[in-house]
């Protein structure tokens, strides 16, 4: 095999535009590619954490406040065959912002009033006794505007509307109707 005094001259031509790399780098690239893959899913799910504890917030603060149930029907295999109706302030329940809710019921129930702390999942609420034993767990929806609220479980279904605390300087119903 003849030995070129010139081989600088005969590597010199080569052209390295279309050269293939001599190194493979597909480990570098999965690793890569596995990395990325990792803190994209790593953004989305702080996203859709963001998301979800906004709409958890929401629904939470919509559950807050006194509730007058204006009926309660008794179900029987998803079916109502039962229904009594309720004057304003006759049963109310409170939910708390603080997690807690208050319970007052009219005779002959005792005790007439109970409580204890209470946890929403989506459009459930689970409420438990003061001493931590369960109550019930009610699936909830808000209505017409956050002014009818609908407790409802396999067996009953209660139906309350938000009390109107009226601000203090705002116009009494007597105050509107002499004007």
């Amino acid at each position: 095999m003849p030995v070129h005094d010139n081989w600088f001259a005969d590597f010199s031509k080569k052209s390295f535009s279309t050269a293939t790399p001599v190194i493979n780098n597909e480990p570098t690239k999965r690793a890569y590619n596995t990395d990325m893959k990792v803190r994209l899913s790593l953004v989305v799910a702080c996203i859709c954490l963001a998301i979800s504890s906004v709409a958890f917030d929401k629904i939470q603060a919509e559950l807050v406040g006194t509730w007058d149930y204006t009926s309660m029907t008794a179900l029987k295999k998803g079916k109502p065959f039962g229904t009594v109706h309720f004057q304003p302030g006759q049963w109310t329940v409170i939910f708390k912002q603080d997690a807690t809710w208050a319970m007052s019921m009219p005779p002959p129930a005792n005790p007439r009033t109970m409580g204890g702390t209470y946890e929403v999942r989506g459009h459930d609420v689970d409420m438990k006794m003061a001493d931590g034993k369960p109550f019930k767990t009610y699936h909830f929806t808000i209505e017409q505007g956050g002014k009818i609220l609908t407790l409802r479980t396999a067996d009953v279904s209660i139906t309350a509307s938000r009390e109107i605390i009226p601000q203090a300087d705002s116009p009494q119903p007597s105050e509107q109707s002499s004007r």
